[in-house]
C-alpha cells in the first residue's frame, strides 16, 4: 500500500512539472498598434492679411512740379505748388517741401527760405497714384510791406527734402537788406489746392 502512494505522489508530482506554468491572461491592456488616425482635414481658410506695403518715397524723376492759380490778401500772395506723380507706380510724400526765392542763372537763392507753417498735429503722408497730385500752399508777404532793400527775384526754388531743386518762374522782389522771411509753407495735402 505504502508503494502504491508514492506512485500516486509521484505520478501527481510529474504532472503539476508538465502544466503550464505561464500566468493566466493579463487584465492590464496592452497599447495597440496601428495605423495613426487620420488628420482632421482642415477648411480652407484664407491666408492672414499681410501688413500694408509701403510705398516709395516720390523722387523729382516722379515728379512735375507746378505752381497752381494764385491768390491774394492783405500784402500777401497765395499760390499752390502742384506736385503730379509722372511715374508709372504710387509713391508717397511727406511732410514740407523746401521753397526759396531765387535769380541769376544758374538760379541762386535770395532771402531765407520758407519757414513751415506748423500746428499741434504733424503732417500725414499722401500717396499718389501714377497722375494724382498734392500740393502745398505758398504764402508770399510782398516785400513791399518792408523797409528794405528789395531785389528782383524770378524764381521759386523748390525741392523735396534731399531731391534736387526745381525753378519755377515766379517774378516778385526779395527783401536783401535786411533780409526779410516772406516765404511761408503749409504741409503737403492731397489734390492739387484748397
Amino acid at each position: 500500500m505504502r508503494g502504491t502512494a508514492l506512485v500516486v505522489l509521484a505520478a501527481a508530482l510529474s504532472l503539476a512539472a508538465c502544466t503550464d506554468s505561464s500566468p493566466g491572461p493579463s487584465t492590464t491592456a496592452s497599447p495597440v498598434v496601428g495605423t495613426p488616425a487620420a488628420a482632421e482635414p482642415t477648411p480652407n481658410r484664407p491666408p492672414p492679411p499681410s501688413a500694408p506695403k509701403a510705398e516709395a518715397a516720390c523722387t523729382a524723376a516722379d515728379l512735375d512740379i507746378a505752381l497752381g492759380r494764385q491768390g491774394g490778401a492783405a500784402g500777401s500772395i497765395y499760390v499752390p505748388v502742384v506736385f503730379t506723380n509722372t511715374g508709372n507706380a504710387p509713391c508717397t510724400l511727406s511732410g514740407y517741401p523746401d521753397v526759396s526765392l531765387a535769380a541769376g542763372t544758374p538760379p541762386t537763392p535770395l532771402g531765407p527760405a520758407a519757414d513751415h507753417k506748423t500746428d499741434s498735429t504733424a503732417p500725414a503722408p499722401v500717396t499718389l497714384a501714377p497722375t494724382e497730385a498734392a500740393h502745398a500752399t505758398l504764402r508770399y508777404a510782398q516785400a513791399g510791406n518792408f523797409d528794405c532793400e528789395r531785389t528782383p527775384a524770378q524764381y521759386l526754388l523748390v525741392s523735396l527734402p534731399a531731391q534736387p531743386s526745381r525753378p519755377l518762374p515766379f517774378p516778385v522782389d526779395a527783401c536783401t537788406k535786411p533780409a526779410h522771411q516772406l516765404l511761408h509753407v503749409d504741409p503737403i495735402k492731397p489734390g492739387k489746392q484748397d
